[in-house]
This record gives structure tokens, sequence and C-alpha cells, in this order.
């Protein structure tokens, strides 16, 4: 039992850790693992049953389970892709056939080590999740998101920080993590209650103290709205289970007296009163969460108008939303619609919404009839915890939705054991034995040969483009080919073999070359038509062979589905380059009005007409903030005039942003900017002062008084600021850049440098657009000859202080590898192209 207890605590813990979840889509290995290991246990379970000539276990749920996979099967088949809907199909039978395997399990009596390894799992998510919050606070230095921890700033004399961290590493996420958290605790708390053994009373306890504790430090609205339709349930089913309770509390409550009953009800209130002054507040604070998801409800519906029987396929939600190239919805992380109910009808119809419901209604009245026929009190109360875990669940999924192992595996064993009584087998039916084993057998190993094929092919488009960025290209095209060979219905494949023929094709300027990658690019937009980064290499395509009205058009209807303010910068090229001007002041102007930070940028001086069309840019852009609020104007005109330099505009627009909200530490912090740039210390201080007594946990009003006061020659207590500014939000660059200043005058060479580092602008490639479409982690850039700005000067100034510390040591190559970095972001920073050229060779 100890062997066995030990291998189920593993393989819990496997499954709900790693298997499926985010870690295996970001790594093939683990991926791999999976599917092995997953068909490999239940393909063992279902020979050995063969063998003894078993067939499922009976339960009240095989017509809905069956119906369930039937419906996935149906819509898969005749949904937007197949290819894709496939996997979670086999998710749905992985599911289904593990329910049977824990139904098998229970009736064998192995509920006690399922449970105690269950929850010794749910004790290591807890650890983990509570080690990451303490890495945060003491600032564990091998976690390199967390430099700095408040045992370094406010020691044991201010032990509580000013801001709490939220969890978000953990299960890949606090949403995730909360819904794991949330699915636990009350079967957690149902086995505390009705143990008998003083000592596991006192684990289970801490157990779901644990989770508990880590559930708060996820700030997840969605596991608080779980655990207020949980726990009551659980309440209620402790009463329910316990006749002389129940008689006790109404004898009690019937001897009160008026007060009593008063105090009550003012005790309510208080409760509602706070309750929703706490969803206001989280409602308030997460507004764009709230509207995120309204928009994704409304595209749900649309989808299902638009094919209301079979939907648009299991797992397909995302594409569909992607495939209507609408630039006013949202591109990013919608992969579902946030509500599995509306999910579940726009990708599989009244038909999924049909089966799931006969499933839902059959698992209610099952659960019941446990219930009734359940002869301990302590057995109800744990059937009765799994049950409001269960409706926790369902509430949680209002607001999301989770398909991962780590959330369906306590749910497929809370179910198992809600509706298996050990003492009964359900035999109302007959069945022949080896029907429903054969099915599933050849289902499992028609899974697993696809998976094991899609794999493969993976495996291919991995090398690809590890050899693509070593810049092997043939030998890259020659993995693209096969993965896409192996795997034609994953347009992932066609666009990776197309990016690599693309890059051939710049590198040999010929025609034949740039027309076979343009043929590629179509193979996978006549695939998958959305808009986005793949078109617009494509109409750099078109422009690198000579034909500009092509190229063009379909950056036009790239920026339309996709307004990425980089792609209006190349199509403001397109037509200044083509005579257009008027249109490409306006293109240039709508890049600077989601971008004010690029105004600084070289790009606009680069070319005689464009710098003597700045004001005409300008203009347009004020045009276009003239909606905008008095607040959000004097905050972005602030934000464009620090990125130009203008230190005259800059003080306007802060004395704007103070008189426009006298409270809020902002126009503070951009007025102690302005005047630490032109040598005004004293002031400049004052300001950041200022804007510190309005708000003290302001990371850049820390950071502007730490830059000040480093500057005046405090170095100790600019240090403190500057690494309190860091732990409140290590996003701050200004506070690492000064942070570095005041570790070189401190002499600390190595602390410069790694503060400089932290310093630099990193440009990230979204990858979100990619997992949505193909279930799988895959990074496209731009094509070379497309123009990538954003720094500018300013923002570059702290690589330029670090080169200079390379170069002092003598660290040629680790400065020549800095500056094309920055180049790399910005090819316009002359400052950065002088000092790279003036680098001695090695």
């Amino acid at each position: 039992m100890r062997k066995r207890g030990l291998g189920l605590f593993l393989a819990f813990s496997y499954l709900i850790v790693f298997g499926g979840s985010v870690y295996s889509q970001r790594l093939l290995s683990l991926r791999v693992l999976f599917h092995l290991l997953v068909t490999g246990w239940l393909g063992v379970w279902l020979i050995r049953r063969l063998r003894r000539r078993q067939g499922l276990p009976v339960t009240e749920l095989d017509g809905p389970i069956a119906l369930w996979l039937v419906a996935g099967l149906l819509t898969a088949f005749l949904g937007q892709s197949v290819r894709f809907s496939l996997e979670r199909v086999w998710l749905t039978l992985i599911y289904g056939l593990s329910f049977y395997v824990l139904v098998g399990r229970f009736r064998r009596g192995s509920a006690r080590p399922i449970m105690v390894a269950l929850f010794l799992a749910a004790g290591l998510v807890s650890l983990m999740a509570l080690f990451e919050w303490l890495s945060w606070y003491v600032g564990f230095s091998f976690l390199p998101r967390f430099v700095h921890g408040w045992i370094d700033l406010g020691g044991w004399r201010r032990p509580i920080p000013p801001v709490f961290y939220r969890l978000n590493s953990t299960l890949g996420g606090a949403t995730p993590l909360a819904g794991f958290l949330a699915l636990v605790i009350p079967p957690c708390v149902g086995w505390m209650v009705t143990v008998r053994e003083r000592q596991a009373r006192i684990g289970l306890g801490m157990l779901a103290l644990g989770l508990f504790v880590a559930e708060v430090l996820a700030f997840s609205r969605g596991g608080v709205v779980a655990l207020a339709a949980s726990l009551p349930l659980t309440g209620l089913g402790w009463l329910a289970a316990h006749a002389h309770w129940r008689e006790r509390i109404r004898q009690r409550v019937a001897a009160w007296r008026w007060w009593v009953w008063a105090a009550v009800a003012l005790g309510l209130a208080v409760i509602v009163a706070l309750g929703s002054f706490w969803l206001w507040r989280s409602f308030h604070r997460g507004m764009h969460s709230t509207r995120f998801r309204f928009t994704l409800w409304g595209v749900a519906l649309e989808e299902f108008l638009g094919r209301p029987l079979m939907g648009v396929g299991p797992a397909n939600f995302g594409r569909a939303l992607l495939r209507l190239n609408n630039g006013s919805l949202p591109r990013r992380q919608i992969g579902t619609a946030h509500n599995v109910y509306l999910n579940t009808l726009a990708e599989q119809g009244l038909v999924g919404v049909a089966a799931g419901g006969w499933l839902l209604i059959a698992a209610v009245r099952a659960g019941l009839c446990r219930w009734r026929s359940a002869q301990s009190p302590a057995v109800r109360v744990r059937i009765a915890a799994c049950g409001a875990a269960l409706v926790g669940f369902g509430a949680h999924q209002l607001v999301d939705t989770f398909y991962t192992p780590a959330h369906w595996l306590p749910v497929l064993i809370f179910g198992a054991y809600a509706l298996t009584d050990r003492r009964r087998a359900v035999t109302s039916r007959p069945r022949p034995r080896a029907v429903g084993i054969l099915g599933a057998l050849v289902l499992l190993g028609l899974s697993a040969v696809g998976l094991i094929w899609t794999d493969a092919a993976q495996v291919h488009f991995q090398r690809s483009v590890r050899l693509a960025d070593a810049g092997e290209l043939d030998i890259a095209a020659e993995r693209a080919r096969s993965a896409q060979r192996m795997d034609p219905a994953l347009a992932l494949y066609d666009f990776q073999l197309a990016t690599v023929r693309a890059r051939q094709a710049l590198e040999a300027g010929t025609d034949v070359a740039t027309e076979s990658a343009i043929a590629a690019y179509r193979v996978g937009l006549a695939q998958e038509p959305v808009w986005g980064r793949q078109t617009v290499n494509l109409a750099a395509l078109y422009w690198a062979e000579g034909r500009p009205a092509e190229a063009i058009e379909w950056l036009e209807r790239s920026v339309e589905a996709d307004p990425d303010p980089l792609y209006w910068v190349n199509l403001g090229l397109y037509y200044e380059e083509t005579g257009h001007l008027m249109q490409a002041w306006e293109a240039y102007a709508e890049a600077l009005v989601e971008r004010p930070d690029w105004a600084g940028s070289g790009f606009w001086t680069a070319s005689s007409s464009r710098a003597a069309a700045w004001d005409e840019i300008e203009r347009r852009v004020a045009e276009t903030m003239t909606e905008a609020p008095e607040r959000r104007r004097a905050d972005y005109w602030s934000q464009f005039a620090w990125s130009r330099g203008d230190l005259a505009a800059l003080e306007r627009q802060a004395h704007a942003l103070v008189e426009a909200a006298p409270q809020s530490p902002v126009g503070y912090v951009w007025l102690s900017r302005a005047h630490l740039a032109r040598g005004a210390v004293a002031e400049a201080e004052a300001a950041a002062e200022r804007a510190v007594e309005l708000g003290p946990n302001h990371s850049p009003a820390l950071a502007a008084r730490g830059c000040a006061r480093a500057e005046a020659g405090a170095l100790e207590a600019a240090g403190e600021d500057l690494t309190l500014a860091i732990f409140l939000s290590s996003r701050t660059d200004e506070a690492f850049a000064c942070l570095g200043e005041v570790r070189l005058a401190e002499g600390d060479t190595a602390g410069a440098i790694s503060a400089y580092q932290r310093a630099l602008p990193v440009r990230a490639i979204s990858q979100d657009v990619e997992v949505t479409l193909y279930g799988r982690f895959a990074s496209f850039d731009l094509l070379p000859n497309l123009v990538r700005i954003g720094i500018g000067e300013r923002r570059a100034e702290p690589g330029l202080r670090l080169g200079a510390l390379y170069e002092q040591q003598e660290r040629w190559q680790a400065a020549r590898g800095l500056y094309a970095m920055l180049l790399a972001q910005d090819p316009y920073l002359e400052g950065v192209r002088e000092r790279l050229e003036a680098l001695p060779m090695d």
C-alpha cells in the first residue's frame, strides 16, 4: 500500500504540475512525455481488462459519456480545423477512460490511497506557491524576477510589505492556480471534519490552511466565486448529514430573542456591504479584464449564431475569432471564451450543449442517489464536499475555462468518488463485455499513432527553428519541409518554411527565390487566413520584388486586422517611398498615438521629407488625442516630450497634469524628471518628494526621488529609494539606470553592470497567436527588410553607459554584442552606431 500510495502521489503530482500544462506547450519533451505516459498507462489498463474478459465498469453515466465523445468527434470533423480539434477530443477520450479507471479503483476499496495522494499533491502545489511568494518576500537571487526582497528593505522592524505579490508562476498563472486550489479546498475540509484519527485531522487542517493562504495570495476573483459557491454547500451538506445537529441548531434559533436576530441581520448586512464593496473595487481595478470577457462572450454568441448546430469545432474558438481579422477585437489570450458554457456553445453548438447537458443532469441525479443511499454520515459529508467542489468549479467556469489535467484530475476523482458505491455495482442493464474495451482500445491506438506522428513533425519544426537561428537556412528549409510533409494540416509548418525561404530570398536577391517564398506564404494563408505578422512579412517580400502596390495592399489589410504600431510605421514608409505623403504622415501618426515613447527615435530625422513633415505628423497626433480625457492627454504629451528631449514642453505638460490630477503623483514625477534633466537638482528633489507624499508606494515616484538624490550625492538614501522602487515594480528601467550610477559612484563596478543590464530595453516577440492557432509555442519575427524602431537615444542611455564600462574593461566582444542588440531594436541610434564602429577588432 505504501508503494502504491507513493506511485499515486508521484503520478498525481506530475499530472497536476507538468502533464498537459502550459509547460508542456512550451517544451516538446514534456509534451511527448505526457502523450507517452498517459496513452501507455491507459492502454495497459485496457489490455489487462480485456485479458481478464472484463468490460468497462458500469456506471449511470455510460450513455452520456459516450454521447459526449461522439459529439466531440462529430463537431471536430465538421469544424474549422479537424486537425486541431482532434487534439481536444483526445483529451476528452483520456478523461473519460480515466473516470472509468477511478471508478474501478474506488469499487475495489482504493478510496483512501487515492484521496491521500491527491491531498499530498495539492499540498505540494501549495508549498510551491508559498515558496514563490517567499522568494518575492526574501528576494532569492536564483529567481531572476525577484531582485530585492522585503527583508533587505524593511527588515524585521517593518515585516509587512507595502504591497503583496500576486502568485503568477505556479501552475502557469494565478487563474489556473486559483481554480485548482478552489477545487481541492472543500473536499479537504470535508475529510478533515469526518476522519477519526487526530493526526489526520491536524494534517488535513494544516493542508486546508495552506491551500486557503495560497488561494488568497492568487488574488483571483474566479477563485473567490468558486469558494463562495462551494464552502456554503459543504456546510449545508454537513448539516444535512447530521440530524441531531440540525435539531440542536433549530432549537437554538427558535430560542433567539429579538436582539439576537437584529445582531444576525446586522452582521449579514455588513457582510453583504463589504462583499459588494470588494466586488466593486475588484471589478473597477480589473475593468480591462472584465471588458475583455464581455467582448469574448459577445464573439462566442456570434459564432454560435453563425453555426448553431455544430459550432466551429472543439478548441477552435480562438481560431474563429482571429479569422474575423477585426482589429477592434482582442488577439491575445483568446484560446477560449473565458466561459465554458458559452465556449461549448460556440465550439460545439446545440449538439455539444445537448450532450453536455445530459451528462451534467445524469451526474447530478446519480450523485443525489448515491448521497441518499450512503449509510454513514461521514460518507455523506464527503460526498457533499465533493459535489460542492464540482459546483464551485462550475461557478468558476462562468468567467474562465479549464481543460488541463491539473483541474480535471480532481474533477474526475471527486466525481468518481461521489458516484461510486463500493457495496453494489450498477447491473440494471446488460452489456457485451468486450465492446467498450475494444472500442476504447481502437480509439486510443489511433490517437497514439497520430500523436507519435505529429510529435515527430514538431521535432523537425523545432530543429528547423534552431538551424535558422544559427544561419543554416538550407538545412532549416529541409527540416521545415519534412515537418510540412508529415503534418500538412498544421499551417505552422507552412509558415516556418515560408519564413526560411523568405530569408534565403532576401540574401540571394533573386526573383525566383522571392516568388518561391511568396508561394509558401500563400499556401499557409490558404489554410490559416489570419492577417498579422505573416501577411506583413508577405508584404515585405512583395516590396523586395519591386511590386509596391501589392505590398501596400497587403500591409493595409494587415493593420486593419492587427493595428500594431510597428506595422503602421512600415506602412507609412511604403507610402512615403511611393510618394503618398499625406497617407504616410497619417500612418506615422497612428503609430505614435499608441507609442509616444517612439517619438525620440532617429527614424523621424533619417530622411529630409520626414523631418520636414514632423510638425504635420505631430498635428495629426494632436487631432487624434483631442478625444482623450485631459489627464490622459497630459500624461501622453509628457511622455512624448520626454522622449523627444523637449524639456520646456515637458514642464508645461507636467504642470498641466498636476492641475488636472493634483492628488496624483504622476505629474510631479514628470516635473522632477524635467528639472533633473536641465540640472535643477533641488527642484527635482522637491517635486519627487511631493510625488512620494502623494504615492508612498508609487514606484516611479520613488525612482524619481532616488535619481534626484543620487545626483545630489546622497547615495545611501538614493539606493534605498531605488531598491524599494524596483521591489514594487521590477519593470522600472529608470530605477535600474540610476541604481547603476549609484553603484558606480560607490566603486561597485560589478553592481553597476548588473543594474545597467536590467535597465536595457528588451524586445519581446509575442507568441499568443501561434498558441491559439496551433497549440504550440512558436515565434515568427519580422523579416530583416522591415523597419524596426522603438528605443530612441534616451532609452538607449543605460546601454551606452554599460558599453562604456565594457570598453573600460576591454571586453570588446561584450560591447560589440550589446551595441548590435540595441541597433537591432532601433537601427537609427547614431550614437550607438558610432560606438560600434569605433571598437577595435579582436
